[in-house]
């Protein structure tokens, strides 16, 4: 049977395009021919600069594809479109001849066919008088008419309505939004039964100039100290909402910012994985990234697609049955659901001394302004005097200091359902080496062998005097066994009161006549006197030899103390262990041990109240203290039964893997058994974005506090020495603070854990297990990619429109306080005279 003919073009509503009843169609440019002319692939002329635009000109980059002439780059859409035989195609050649009768170089009521000479020329005529109003009237037109106004659930996607409209009228990339932008006027027009308007939206109208003193004043400070244009924002309507003012914009705030005329000065500097699938590594990482998918609920299904039988290096998830292999195998390996993992990662922060300003496309910078030189507070311009702060440039050391931590964060499922993200208690390291069980006894056998040989002077715990600690004096013994009063002090004031033998003299010494001995003591104050005079007040009589006990003759000085103290009842009981692991955290030395005690008290201590509270685990990485043979020996020790806690591959996974080496050569090893992969910081939330959320809080901090010039301040946060920097830490990253508070919220944590262990495991398999560069990061270049591949511009175009009022962020309370202190402050030098 014949086919049946071609439906006629949909028709769209006259009201809804505003065009006349009667505007010709197609009848007034014929067809050249039935089928689509093939285009002559032709090299693209080098794009022109702005400037040769602007000369020849031309301003729009869409203009491009319309210029008169001799044909260089692309024909003019309409032209090609209108030899194509399609229906959707007629509505793009009636919008060329409706532009056509708007510009007055053609009749629309002259239904006389062109000849292809006459209509080339006339587009051509047209071609630079096309404006913005008339292509999205063309977009509407060719949306409406073309494809039917197909709904806005089929408009986004590879094949949706903004691609066929962009390819269909060769619009330039990057301007999706813009496209999208007419879809939905055009929508909401049909649904409010009204007329399309292409022109554009107007917008404004509504922002509000900041013009005041005052906050002129306060962005100035804010943006001095380093805390950026945002907080300055914030700070802004702060003020402005308590007075009941209108809040602004941001681009309001940067409008006041840059007619203050800035100085930035850069801040300068003073002196002081493995990408082959083929490796080893790579594939052992596969396997592990499919184990943890399968835990997690993917079905294996689903997975079998990476399964790979061919090649001299077959990646083999089943067996010639076609069954899964144990360690693919669900009911051997066990489910694991993610909010019973607690993510575990170590991380140093190098200190930073001076110039803590504020990045600008990763170049560290100090924005000053012109001050008041008898008043830094207040602002006056370079004109009429006004003098800069002076410069704080970074310090850089030559040994650098750094705090060291261990983290720890969980996406918990609490008894009544609801999902939180949580950190734990920090485990700090700082000024130490972390060592394994059997580096760590090298280092205690050589502290021992260094308390036996030291000398028998001073007060040292370890020589024959009676042990300090003991706190128990007797009247026949020597005043150097009092409190201040050493050897040598002692000998001073035998010498000046020679009747002065022993405590019990001291002690019957009246306390009139200590003023007088001080007067003649060199070295020895009033103050130590009438303190040692005071506890010799509680000796008894005898002499204490049965309380000497000289340590350095034990076999361990520790164990030693421990049972002397014991004896004495002077000291609450501390084991040996934990006072070896004090005294060689004060040399600089922490076992593995501590660490790993740590990491299991803390996640337990998260997972309180939890669905997991009894079958929690903890995830990390391939430290290679904790995978040492006698730190899984000691973590398997039944006392402890720390070792099942450990997420690690299950069913022998990775226990013998065959893989390329850098030669070229197959080798295979056991190196990966029973451990987790190191070099996979996708696979960490610490390491993706949470460590980053923690250093921008505490540089925030540091900025709020920066005004407290006392470095020892209880409410300064400080980065300039490892104890502060720790402190700040510490402080931020306490579990105590909300689910919306502190350095790592719940929203952030919950985000970071669910993109590494989804997205990112996909993305490792995808690759084969190797490297995948820029995974889990989001710096700009990999933000403007990101971007690109959605179709969007990095220079976003279109009308602005203001935001909503700002919300407030978390602050520290003591850092909120010297941070209003400093608003008030900024106030008050505005309202001040010169």
């Amino acid at each position: 049977p014949a086919a049946p003919p071609p439906a006629p073009p949909p028709t769209p509503s006259p009201d809804l395009l505003n065009l006349p009843p009667d505007f010709p169609l197609l009848n007034a440019l014929p067809l050249a021919m039935d089928e689509p002319t093939k285009k002559k692939t032709k090299k693209q002329p080098k794009k022109k600069t702005k400037l040769e635009r602007k000369r020849k000109g031309t301003h729009s980059s869409m203009r491009e594809s319309y210029r008169p002439g001799k044909r260089e780059g692309p024909r003019p859409y309409a032209w090609d479109l209108r030899r194509h035989n399609k229906p959707s195609d007629f509505w793009v050649a009636a919008m060329v001849e409706k532009m056509l009768a708007q510009t007055g170089t053609h009749n629309a009521q002259n239904t006389e066919p062109l000849s292809e000479e006459d209509c080339d020329a006339l587009l051509d005529k047209i071609a630079p008088l096309i404006n913005e109003q008339q292509k999205r009237d063309m977009i509407a037109c060719y949306f409406v008419g073309g494809l039917g106004m197909p709904p806005p659930e089929e408009w986004d996607g590879h094949s949706g309505t903004v691609s066929v409209i962009m390819e269909k009228l060769s619009i330039p990339k990057g301007s999706r939004r813009a496209v999208r932008a007419v879809l939905e006027e055009v929508n909401a027009a049909h649904k409010r039964g009204t007329c399309y308007n292409p022109q554009r939206a107007k917008y404004g109208g509504h922002n509000r100039m900041i013009t005041g003193p005052a906050e002129i004043q306060l962005i100035a400070d804010i943006i001095e100290l380093g805390a950026g244009s945002h907080e300055a924002y914030l700070s802004v309507n702060q003020v402005r909402k308590a007075k009941g003012s209108t809040h602004v914009g941001k681009s309001a705030v940067c409008a006041a910012y840059k007619r203050l005329l800035p100085v930035v000065t850069p801040i300068g500097d003073t002196k002081q994985g493995n990408r082959n699938p083929r490796s080893a590594w790579a594939i052992a990482r596969k396997g592990w990234c499919l184990q943890l998918l399968l835990m997690m609920g993917v079905p294996f299904e689903s997975l079998i697609k990476f399964e790979d039988s061919t090649g001299d290096l077959p990646f083999k998830m089943t067996d010639d049955a076609g069954h899964p292999l144990p360690q693919y195998d669900i009911s051997r390996i066990g489910q694991v659901a993610l909010t019973q993992i607690a993510f575990w990662d170590e991380t140093h922060k190098k200190c930073v001394i001076g110039g803590q300003g504020h990045n600008s496309r990763g170049a560290t910078v100090l924005t000053r302004f012109h001050r008041n030189p008898n008043n830094m507070s207040q602002l006056l311009s370079s004109e009429l005097g006004g003098v800069l702060r002076p410069e704080t440039p970074e310090l850089h050391v030559k040994f650098e200091k750094e705090s060291r931590f261990s983290l720890g964060v969980a996406k918990v499922e609490m008894l009544s359902g609801e999902i939180i993200g949580k950190n734990a208690d920090l485990f700090d390291y700082t000024g130490c080496w972390l060592h394994s069980i059997s580096s760590f006894k090298v280092r205690t056998d050589a502290r021992i062998a260094h308390i036996k040989t030291l000398p028998g002077t001073g007060r040292s715990i370890w020589n024959a005097k009676r042990d300090p600690s003991a706190k128990l004096f007797f009247d026949e013994d020597g005043l150097e066994l009092l409190p201040g009063i050493s050897e040598k002090k002692a000998a001073a004031i035998l010498e000046t009161a020679p009747h002065i033998l022993n405590v019990g003299c001291f002690k019957a010494e009246p306390r009139s006549a200590l003023s007088e001995i001080a007067a003649r003591t060199k070295g020895v104050g009033l103050a130590t006197l009438e303190k040692a005079h005071d506890v010799a007040q509680t000796a008894v009589p005898g002499n204490g030899s049965h309380l000497v006990c000289d340590h350095r003759l034990a076999a361990d000085p520790y164990d030693s103390q421990v049972e002397f103290e014991k004896e004495l009842g002077v000291r609450d009981e501390v084991s040996a262990e934990k006072r070896l692991a004090k005294d060689m955290r004060s040399q600089g030395h922490v076992c593995v041990t501590e660490l790993v005690d740590h990491i299991m008290k803390a996640s337990a201590k998260v997972m309180e109240g939890t669905k997991h509270a009894d079958d929690w685990l903890i995830y990390h990485d391939a430290l290679v203290q904790m995978t040492d043979k006698d730190t899984i020996a000691w973590m398997a020790d039944p006392e402890r039964d720390y070792l099942r806690r450990w997420l690690v591959p299950r069913g022998g996974l990775n226990d013998i893997v065959t893989g390329e080496t850098k030669n070229g050569d197959l080798k295979s090893t056991n190196l990966f058994a029973n451990r987790v992969l190191g070099d996979s910081p996708e696979m960490m939330p610490l390491d993706c974005s949470l460590n980053k959320d923690a250093d921008d809080s505490v540089t925030e901090h540091v900025n709020y506090t920066k005004s407290l010039t006392d470095p020892d301040d209880y409410r300064k946060f400080d980065r300039s020495t490892p104890s502060r920097q720790t402190r700040a830490y510490k402080r931020l990253l306490d579990p105590i603070h909300p689910p919306d508070g502190g350095a790592l919220t719940s929203v952030r944590i919950i985000q970071d854990i669910d993109r590494c262990m989804g997205k990112h495991l996909w993305s490792i398999l995808d690759a084969g297990g190797a490297v995948v560069p820029d995974l889990g990061s989001r710096n700009g270049r990999r933000a403007e990619r990101a971007r690109e591949n959605l179709g969007l511009s990095a220079n976003w175009g279109g009308a602005r429109k203001k935001g909503p009022a700002p919300m407030a962020r978390w602050v520290h309370p003591l850092a909120q306080a010297v941070r209003e202190a400093n608003i008030a402050a900024s106030l008050a030098a505005a309202n001040t005279d010169l």
